[in-house]
């Protein structure tokens, strides 16, 4: 009697453990796996500091050089065109002069988004939300930075220095009967163009792949910063909003 009673409650135990294990098994599994880490927002923000500031100095001597480049060219031929002693020298001078113009005003009005390094160093980090908010502009520093170096490493700004080019070349060679200063002009366009495309830095593309791979950011994160800063406070009389637009 008391045999059967003990083989039975053993006989129940086993039946209860096969039935619970797989579940058992689970909870253990899940309880196992660690937590996913939380976003640090200051220590992403580090990495992206110290990838974007070695970017910015040589973005900055670019864009610097080209600009400069492209100013005293531009002085220089249209200077050479008053003094040219000949018609022929004078008109290839002033085509020239005026492609180089077009590559000054190119300089001039292409976007530098790193410019707005220094305000970044200036931002208010004191709270979780400024916090979250200097990294979420650091990676938009990083992410359009990249994306303007893919653009002069694009066939886009050679087929337009060529079309450019093309166009004196075909004013001088139809117009004028310039047929060297014309080819001239056209292949010292297109080389230029190339030399600024080769010198163009590729090392903020090459960080963005890299702060990808390890952090994984999400892709809403990469937007343009608003203009829009509004600060909230306490006052005796109820909570104040402070803005600038």
């Amino acid at each position: 009697m008391h045999a059967g009673r003990l083989f039975g409650l053993l006989g129940l135990s086993g039946a209860a453990f096969l039935t619970l294990s797989p579940d058992a098994a689970a909870q253990s599994q899940a309880a196992s796996r660690a937590a996913p880490e939380p976003i640090d927002d200051n220590a992403r923000y580090a990495w992206l500091d110290r990838e974007l500031t070695p970017i910015a100095e040589s973005t900055e001597r670019w864009y610097t050089g080209w600009t400069a480049t492209f100013a005293w060219v531009t002085l220089g031929q249209f200077s050479f065109a008053a003094a040219a002693p000949n018609t022929g020298l004078r008109e290839v001078s002033i085509v020239g002069a005026l492609n180089s113009a077009l590559g000054l005003g190119a300089m001039l009005i292409a976007p530098n988004t790193l410019s707005a390094l220094e305000r970044l160093h200036q931002f208010d980090a004191s709270s979780p939300l400024g916090a979250w908010e200097r990294r979420r502009r650091a990676e938009y520093l990083l992410h359009a930075t990249a994306a303007e170096e893919s653009f002069y490493h694009s066939p886009v700004p050679l087929v337009l220095a060529t079309i450019t080019s093309a166009i004196g070349a075909l004013v001088l060679i139809r117009t004028y009967d310039q047929v060297v200063g014309g080819w001239a002009t056209l292949g010292s366009g297109v080389a230029v163009t190339a030399l600024q495309m080769l010198t163009r830095p590729f090392s903020a593309g090459d960080a963005w792949r890299r702060y990808v791979d390890k952090y994984d950011p999400s892709p809403g994160s990469q937007v343009p910063p608003d203009q829009i800063h509004l600060s909230f406070s306490a006052t005796p009389m109820g909570a104040a909003v402070n803005g600038t637009f």
